[in-house]
């Protein structure tokens, strides 16, 4: 059994800031089994989801969310495989019954023989003429997994959020987001790990 707490106090220095000068905090604890947990707190004081990390064979960091978060689940909505479409934003389809504004998502994209040629990904949040998104991209030119939070609603913390896409990644891609009202966080290729609130 284990808890993470995230706590604010003025006797405590201040929090180490990233690039855009939002700061974080990383808690972790360890369960009974000895598994390593982490979790962090996402910009506007916004708890993350807990996450399992571990180390594969060749010494990568690899994260997951705790298993527990499953007891969640409830409907269950299957995609059968299927083309993405060609267009962008403009020609994204929606997924019949999977709508809400809370959501798991798995997805797990086959990469074609010759590669990525352009952008791919997910619409979350998406409004049904697409005026607002959120947009989870993958950017095969720079290797690199996007948070797009720029269509979001309010432009007042709007931003791309980013981490590496390592390469190669084999045969196939795979993406686990969750969509909390509000807040999306995910984790693509077990080890890059984005998340934000948007404005809806």
């Amino acid at each position: 059994m284990f808890s993470l707490v995230h706590s604010r106090s003025s006797n405590r220095p201040p929090l180490p800031t990233n690039e855009l000068g939002r700061s974080h905090r990383i808690n972790n604890g360890w369960n009974q089994g000895g598994a390593k947990t982490s979790t962090g707190a996402l910009p506007n004081n916004t708890l993350s989801l807990p996450r399992e990390l571990s180390v594969s064979a060749s010494g990568q960091l690899r994260q997951r969310f705790v298993p527990e978060l499953q007891k969640l689940r409830q409907k269950h909505t299957h995609v059968a495989a299927q083309s993405l479409p060609s267009g962008g934003v403009a020609g994204a389809k929606s997924v019949d019954g999977a709508a809400g504004l809370q959501l798991e998502i798995m997805a797990t994209f086959k990469v074609p023989a010759e590669g990525f040629a352009h952008k791919f990904g997910l619409l979350v949040l998406a409004a049904a003429d697409k005026s607002e998104y959120t947009a989870i991209t993958f950017d095969p030119r720079r290797e690199h997994v996007l948070l797009d939070r720029t269509r979001s609603g309010a432009s007042i913390d709007a931003d791309v959020r980013g981490g590496p896409w390592p390469q190669p990644s084999g045969p196939e891609i795979s993406v686990h987001v969750y969509v909390d009202h509000a807040v999306v966080e995910m984790i693509a290729f077990s080890n890059s790990t984005i998340g934000g609130a948007t404005e809806p």
